[in-house]
């Protein structure tokens, strides 16, 4: 059964809280064309309109949204 966002949100709070926040990303995965907003998916704006919010419902601060989906990746994905 596939979590719904709101539970993987929660999910993440979970780990925040216990200490991992700077080992976390959010990410989504668009495979087929059917998950893009022109054929009925989510699209890939789905984190940002809709997942974002959510965290921001759920209690997640801006600076803890930033270091999900902005500083972390950033990390990740720098090459040296």
């Amino acid at each position: 059964q596939v979590p719904s966002d709101a539970q993987r949100i929660r999910d993440f709070i979970r780990l925040m809280e216990a200490g991992h926040r700077d080992r976390l990303l959010a990410a989504q995965d668009i495979c087929f064309k059917t998950m893009t907003a022109a054929h009925g998916g989510v699209g890939y704006a789905h984190i940002v309109r809709r997942v974002v919010p959510g965290m921001r419902a759920l209690g997640m601060s801006d600076d803890d949204i930033n270091a999900l989906l902005v500083r972390n990746p950033a990390r990740l994905l720098t090459f040296v």
